[in-house]
């Protein structure tokens, strides 16, 4: 199992958030994954991240986008 970066708390309410592995997809006939990570509290989310086959990289990307709001 790959280690992550832990997940900073949402920087608008404070509140507990998590990776969204959301779906799998094809896009313009290539395989993809699309993750996300979003505040269970107020449910705001970070940027969609769509890449390739590679899940981990696409899940490092979204965290890394999340942890660097202001």
């Amino acid at each position: 199992m790959k280690h992550y970066p832990d997940i900073k708390p949402c920087p608008f309410c404070g509140g507990f958030a998590k990776l969204e592995p959301k779906s799998k997809t094809y896009i313009k006939g290539e395989f993809a994954y699309v993750t996300y990570v979003r505040c269970v509290a107020c449910n705001s989310h970070g940027r969609r991240v769509t890449l390739g086959e590679d899940i981990h990289k696409s899940r490092l990307i979204a965290i890394q986008n999340w942890n660097r709001r202001v």
